[in-house]
């Protein structure tokens, strides 16, 4: 069975999108979440979420051409992981990126910013500042799981302590985020049932 030019073109680009990030490690997790229509999970590595493309390119070519609605699903599905996968390599790629400089990402100027969040933090209604909670605690989720495998997959034993300290630290700030998400959560209920009175 001869291929239609589409998904010959199809092949190319998915291709090229193969070689553009041919650089960075197979094993490589990719710390995003992705909308289930793309992807079958989160937190993979990068060969798990090219094989998920490959597996819908494959699909693509069992499609019979009167078959266009189909054929316009997995095609838009295709372009959609293509991006997915694209902008969260290139936020992945742009956090290992970043060197800290002294002069302006010093331990004073983050407490200072940190503080300021806080300030604006306790202004914001319960309710309001409860979901603001519930996010500090799955972005806190995710950097813990990330300094898990960076602690497994690090050979030095002062990489290990450095992220072994992470870890501790992470941990921490998730306990006191989890205690102030149940504080706030008492709070809430408490007065639900006074106002019920």
């Amino acid at each position: 069975m001869q291929q239609s030019p589409v998904i010959i073109l199809l092949k190319q680009k998915v291709d090229e999108f193969f070689s553009r990030y041919s650089h960075i490690p197979s094993k490589q997790k990719i710390y995003a979440k992705f909308d289930r229509t793309l992807f079958s999970q989160d937190f993979e590595s990068l060969s798990f979420y090219l094989k998920e493309i490959r597996q819908c390119l494959t699909q693509l070519e069992k499609i019979n051409d009167d078959n266009v609605q189909k054929y316009t699903f997995y095609s838009e599905k295709l372009k959609g992981q293509c991006n997915a996968l694209s902008e969260a390599l290139s936020q992945t790629n742009a956090k290992t990126n970043i060197k800290f400089q002294h002069n302006d990402t010093s331990l004073q100027s983050v407490q200072e910013r940190r503080e300021k969040q806080r300030i604006a933090l306790n202004k914001l209604p319960p309710r309001e500042r409860l979901s603001k909670y519930y996010e500090a605690l799955q972005t806190l989720n995710t950097k813990l799981e990330r300094q898990r495998d960076c602690f497994e997959e690090a050979t030095l034993l002062q990489d290990k302590q450095t992220y072994s300290q992470q870890i501790a630290i992470t941990q921490q700030r998730k306990q006191r985020c989890s205690e102030a998400i149940e504080q706030l959560e008492e709070y809430l209920a408490l007065l639900d049932t006074t106002s019920e009175k």
